[in-house]
């Protein structure tokens, strides 16, 4: 999944946007449960079936942003 099909709201059923998400990573959200425990994604009508994977795009996106500021 690409940053441009992460653009916007990410939870859908609860209008959760991208940017809420990742302030959740930098507050200290490291999974995906305590991405959405902080955010409230994945409680809306689909119960994150349409979010989950999403929110796994972007740690793993967040992460290895992390990882490459690190090694510079």
């Amino acid at each position: 999944m690409t940053q441009s099909n992460l653009q916007g709201h990410v939870c859908l059923c609860k209008k959760i946007s991208r940017d809420k998400m990742t302030q959740a990573y930098e507050d200290g959200a490291r999974t995906i449960n305590r991405i959405k425990y902080m955010t409230g994604a994945g409680s809306g009508a689909c119960k994150g079936r349409r979010c989950t994977p999403k929110i796994g795009a972007l740690l793993e996106e967040l992460e290895s942003n992390e990882q490459a500021l690190a090694c510079e």
